[in-house]
């Protein structure tokens, strides 16, 4: 069932078709109601303000906050954004929005009852979707996140809370959209820059062409040489006949109205039209400004409907960081082009059914089985060996000098740990693949095409 909302009194103009019932509702109190549970929405008006609202209700609502909502017509930028696109008819809303309802429908809804959860479960339901700002120059910073006001929790600071999702992991940035300077004082982007005398601090400066006689070295605006038939010197009174010999002239100089200074350059001043505060430009914030998406752990976050990072136990096993990881292969790798006795095994080990028993046993539970496998590991590889983690559930092993025999041996290991299993019907599943790096290895490889065939070896 879609709810429709045909707002300020128009009719909905959109060709009814095969998309379904429908009911149409002229305010949010009217919908909020009939108590209903629909589908999607589809939100008309003419009036970007009446669509803000509407939106922002839906958005913020637990019970709505990750239902399709699109519009029947393009209102901006802003109320666009919040939205799950146009559409110009209801059955199209109703194929797009069955696909988005699909996959919420994995998502703890209980969960939605905290912001982050609202937002996560919204991007986990569209894959790819990215949370881009828009300008707003109403707005201090100059740019906003329409999709994330309308999902926070009211009054809520939303570039702290943005950059507390990044810090935890949860999404992280997309691309640069720009980079701003912002005040230290109030972080307001509202910035004039305003040129000064330096000698001052006036405003009152402009660009005039400056004489300078030779015989005295005095430097002023043209305009202050007495002009009687000929050039004077007002402070020598050297007649100035000769450009080059008796004087100089020069342009691009400023001069100050207040203090007759003359100078080169202008002490440049930023002025905050926030706070009215004066900094120098120095002293300005850098503000990079990006696009944002979900990460993995953010994925894992919204289909378990929880924060805590189960795999964290795997993360003490040799491990470590990615980037240092792949050094090390693309170093060993090298290390055996040039000496090909120097092998060394890769192991990937991927976990494949996690969310599904989390949603089975509990997260607790899974936890527990994650501590089993992790206290198999430590048992199976050497103070040598080295791990990292690439993904939700993707780790990788590093084991010097073990050939083909020894990465089987310990791929076996692995494996009997997911035939034992961890209780009756629920089993923790892993899928293993190895490689042995030698004299048959491509002469080209490196750490990321290598993990890359293993990556599709998982299949």
């Amino acid at each position: 069932m879609i709810a429709y909302f045909a707002l300020g009194g128009i009719e909905p103009s959109l060709d009814t078709g095969s998309g379904g019932e429908f009911r149409v509702f002229s305010d949010y109190e009217s919908f909020a109601s009939a108590n209903l549970n629909p589908d999607c929405f589809i939100v008309e008006s003419n009036s970007s303000a009446q669509g803000t609202a509407i939106l922002r209700s839906l958005r913020s609502n637990p019970s709505t906050s990750v239902i399709p909502v699109f519009l029947g017509r393009s209102l901006d930028q802003y109320v666009d954004a919040m939205s799950d696109g146009v559409v110009s008819s209801m059955n199209e809303a109703s194929q797009k929005g069955a696909a988005i309802n699909r996959l919420a429908m994995e998502l703890e809804a209980q969960a939605f009852q905290n912001a982050d959860y609202r937002l996560l479960g919204y991007l986990y339901s569209r894959p790819g979707t990215i949370l881009t700002p828009v300008k707003k120059w109403s707005d201090p910073r100059v740019y906003v996140f329409p999709l994330a006001e309308s999902i926070a929790d009211y009054g809520a600071n939303i570039w702290a809370w943005l950059q507390g999702l990044q810090e935890r992991g949860f999404i992280e940035p997309s691309s640069l959209i720009d980079r701003l300077r912002h005040c230290p004082y109030c972080s307001s982007a509202h910035l004039a820059f305003v040129d000064n005398c330096p000698e001052c601090n006036s405003v009152d400066i402009a660009q005039k062409p400056v004489l300078s006689c030779f015989n005295c070295g005095h430097s002023a605006p043209s305009e202050e040489f007495r002009m009687t038939g000929e050039l004077t010197c007002p402070k020598c009174n050297s007649k100035l006949r000769q450009i080059g010999k008796d004087y100089d002239r020069t342009t691009g100089n400023f001069a100050c109205n207040r203090c007759d200074s003359v100078f080169l350059e202008p002490h440049v001043v930023a002025n905050c039209m926030s706070c009215e505060k004066k900094i120098e430009p120095d002293n300005l914030l850098i503000w990079p400004i990006y696009s944002f998406r979900i990460t993995d752990r953010g994925y894992m976050a919204a289909k378990t409907g929880t924060t805590q990072d189960i795999f964290t136990i795997l993360d003490s096993i040799n491990y470590v960081k990615p980037d240092q990881f792949m050094f090390l292969l693309d170093w060993l790798l090298a290390l055996q082009r040039r000496y090909p006795s120097d092998i060394f095994g890769v192991i990937g080990v991927r976990a494949r059914n996690t969310a599904q028993l989390a949603q089975t046993v509990g997260l607790h539970k899974v936890g527990a089985m994650i501590d089993e496998f992790a206290a198999t590991q430590c048992k199976s590889i050497r103070v040598t060996d080295l791990t990292t983690r690439t993904g939700r559930h993707t780790i990788w092993m590093i084991l010097p000098k073990t050939d083909k025999r020894g990465c089987k041996i310990l791929e076996e290991r692995l494996i009997s740990f997911n035939a034992n299993g961890q209780g009756s019907g629920f089993e923790l599943e892993f899928d293993t693949v190895s490689l042995c790096v030698n004299d048959e290895t491509p002469s080209g490889e490196t750490a990321e095409k290598l993990l890359g065939r293993m990556m599709k070896m998982f299949g």
